[in-house]
């Protein structure tokens, strides 16, 4: 029951800490080693490529240990916004970059 309300930072923390056998966890080193773990295994392997059914699998693991990290995932859908809006202030930065090359004598 006490993993039901652990996150898996800590779960992989105690694994790490049970593994060496290790009665006296000093939490920061594990912690820390469970963190580096578990950030290692967001970008998947050949192999769990191959198993995964789609691409959008591929994006659920990766939403799934941003979310293990306490990271914020980000929606494909909201950086592409992002993307579009930066390019329309460039696009409104050199129109007046012309308009003022323009002005000049």
């Amino acid at each position: 029951m006490r993993q039901a309300v652990m996150s898996m930072i800590e779960r992989v923390a105690e694994a790490l800490c049970s593994a060496h056998n290790d009665q006296h966890c000093p939490s920061g080193v594990y912690y820390d080693m469970a963190r580096a773990a578990i950030a290692a295994m967001r970008e998947p392997t050949h192999e769990m490529m191959m198993a995964a059914d789609s691409e959008e699998d591929r994006r659920t693991w990766e939403i799934m240990v941003d979310a293990a990290l306490g990271e914020a995932a980000t929606d494909p859908a909201d950086e592409l916004d992002q993307l579009r809006k930066r390019i329309e202030a460039l696009e409104a930065q050199a129109s007046i970059s012309k308009k003022t090359q323009n002005w000049m004598p």
